[in-house]
């Protein structure tokens, strides 16, 4: 049976016009002709004209229409995309409701919402609509509903503050800009859900848009004065760290650079919400220009300057605050900063079981080239990574210049040179055996640094132990008397045993030096190793760093243990044990330790690497403990 298109369109309730276009634009084209020309609709036309219809309804575009139709199995993307748009236009439905709902609420108060109130929401409302897009919009709803009058009643008290301070003649750099400027920044985090992007876009708007600083009361002079106040609030957070000589060059770099900020966050943003994996070239070439803009805007090339910034932000977590920054990007950002510095691969023996072992040795023998003055002088590290790692080294200094070697063997330094003070004293009342537990290439024993009567105890795993003693007879390097080898397995074998087995003699005090070991074991191997050292003679004592619990660090301080841990992870060395450090003193003093004394980064940065000019500084991800029986 053929229907005519007149015949169609009554049927349906369509119009002939609508048929008419349809079959122009391909949508459905009836499957045969009269003599006369006239459409004539077959069966199958009428049911593809009810799956038109039935689209319609649901309100798909043409153009979908047609992928829906022509597919032989529907698209589920299609279907997806669909439901999001409706979704959306709940929302939105759902937003204008509560908007109404406000409005209602208002004109039952005693002053009621006049005519002024509605034109001046309609015009701002197509103003929006005039600069942001859907997306944006609907960002800004939502921010909107979820804190109901609370964000546009803080605006317009802190723009009548704002206007108010400028009246008075009051400056973006004195007390009351710098709290304005920093209230006005953690406002507008809050009403773009701290969306960068759609920030700069609102400033634009106010910019471009003269009616809508009429009825926000913010104006461009506002802004400036406001975004200097928050220029200057932040300035404020690195007082404590900075002469105010260097407060002005740093404010000074901020006003010059500080914008450029705005645009990389975007970017950055953009790419990891967008999927971008940190070890694609995209995410380096973001980590490139974060790294070069953060020098620009604090200290240039000056490396003593650099040191004390990068101390600031480690210590003062308010510096992180700014538009647009989380700790989802401050990760993102920090791992493809590690691709572009990838640590220096040594060139160590590939039967040496211990990755980390030799990566210690090689960055302490680096600190002894590169950095003047030495915090820690250890003239056997050179000789101990031997002569062809020694000479790759001195010809590729550049791998050692970015802060990530930098930040490492910063750490290794100070641990080192804290244990080896710690020691001296030590010394001083008399003890005079000295136990390192998880040795590696550590080099005190061959170096002389003991006194005369001193026996040293390397305590490390047998295959490790075995693979060093290999190492120190092809570099040269003779086994002194003193040192003895305690080959034992923190988690199998009891420490006691090995140490009875060498010679320990438990009725006198012994120093325990315990670096770079606690991370890798389980808490409980951890604590069974400091319930024997609390054990031993009176005088005793244990050094060792630990990782902190991330309750104990800023999101800074998070990200780079983080990426520190995946790299072990990737190396087969995971971490086992985190600490928190008033936990763990606790747990120290409940084992029998009489003094506990925790080494925080901030003093250790006070002790060692204070006034330096070369950027060494040690990061907050661990910390030091001593303690003594």
């Amino acid at each position: 049976m053929w229907l005519k298109i007149g015949e169609l369109a009554r049927r349906t309730g369509l119009t002939v016009r609508t048929l008419h276009h349809y079959d122009h634009v391909g949508l459905l084209s009836p499957s045969g002709r009269s003599d006369g020309g006239f459409r004539l609709y077959s069966q199958d036309d009428v049911e593809r004209l009810h799956r038109i219809l039935v689209l319609r309804q649901l309100g798909y575009p043409l153009a979908d229409m047609r992928r829906l139709l022509a597919a032989a199995t529907p698209d589920p993307s299609l279907l997806d995309q669909h439901i999001a748009f409706l979704d959306r236009q709940l929302r939105q439905t759902q937003m204008l409701k509560n908007r109404l709902e406000r409005l209602r609420t208002r004109m039952a108060e005693p002053r009621g919402a006049d005519i002024g109130d509605w034109l001046s929401i309609l015009e701002m409302m197509a103003m929006m609509e005039k600069h942001l897009s859907p997306e944006e919009l609907q960002t800004l709803h939502e921010q909107e509903a979820r804190d109901g009058d609370a964000l546009t009643a803080t605006w317009a008290a802190l723009t009548a503050e704002a206007r108010e301070a400028m009246a008075r003649g009051e400056t973006a750099d004195g007390p009351a800009g710098r709290e304005l400027g920093w209230r006005w920044g953690l406002l507008l985090r809050d009403i773009t859900g701290n969306d960068v992007a759609l920030a700069m876009k609102l400033r634009d708007l106010f910019a471009a848009e003269p009616r809508a600083q009429q009825i926000r009361g913010l104006t461009p002079a506002m802004m400036t004065w406001l975004a200097d106040g928050f220029a200057h609030a932040h300035c404020a957070l690195l007082a404590p760290y900075l002469s105010e000589a260097e407060q002005r060059a740093v404010l000074a770099r901020q006003r010059q650079h500080g914008p450029a900020w705005a645009v990389l966050i975007a970017e950055a943003r953009q790419a990891r919400q967008q999927g971008v994996p940190a070890s694609d070239e995209r995410a380096q070439s973001l980590a490139r220009r974060w790294m070069a803009l953060f020098a620009d805007s604090y200290f240039g090339d000056d490396k003593a300057l650099e040191a004390k910034i990068r101390r600031a932000f480690l210590q003062e977590p308010r510096l992180m605050q700014h538009i647009g920054v989380d700790n989802p990007l401050i990760d993102w950002v920090h791992q493809a900063m590690e691709h572009v510095y990838a640590p220096y691969q040594t060139r160590s023996d590939p039967g040496a079981p211990k990755p980390s072992a030799f990566m210690v040795a090689v960055h302490r023998a680096a600190h002894q080239c590169f950095d003047v003055p030495r915090v820690f002088d250890d003239p056997m590290a050179m000789a101990m990574i031997g002569r062809e790692e020694a000479e790759a080294m001195r010809a590729e200094p550049e791998r050692f210049a970015n802060p990530f070697a930098m930040g490492l063997r910063s750490a290794l330094a100070v641990r080192s040179r804290l244990t080896e003070d710690l020691w001296t004293e030590a010394a001083r009342r008399g003890v005079r055996q000295y136990v390192v537990l998880g040795a590696g290439l550590d080099t005190f024993g061959y170096r002389g640094a003991a006194a005369p009567d001193t026996v040293v105890f390397e305590v490390d795993l047998p295959v490790t132990q075995q693979w060093k003693r290999a190492h120190l007879a092809e570099c040269g390097i003779a086994e002194p008397a003193a040192v003895r080898y305690v080959p034992v397995s923190f988690e199998e074998e009891t420490l006691a045993h090995g140490l009875d087995a060498a010679g320990f003699r438990h009725d006198e005090p012994a120093f325990f030096s315990w670096l770079g070991v606690v991370m890798y074991l389980a808490p409980e191997a951890a604590m069974r190793t400091l319930a024997f050292v609390a054990a031993c003679a009176a005088g005793s004592g244990v050094v060792f760093d630990y990782s902190l619990a991330p309750a104990a660090m800023g999101p800074l301080e998070q990200s780079i243990q983080a990426g520190m841990m995946t790299r072990l992870a990737q190396r087969g060395e995971p971490v086992k044990c985190r600490f928190e450090p008033a936990e763990l003193a606790d747990r120290l003093h409940a084992l029998g330790f009489a003094r506990v004394e925790d080494h925080t980064a901030m003093a250790l940065n006070r002790r060692y690497l204070d006034a330096r000019e070369d950027g060494l500084h040690f990061a907050g991800i661990s910390h030091i403990m001593h303690a003594e029986v």
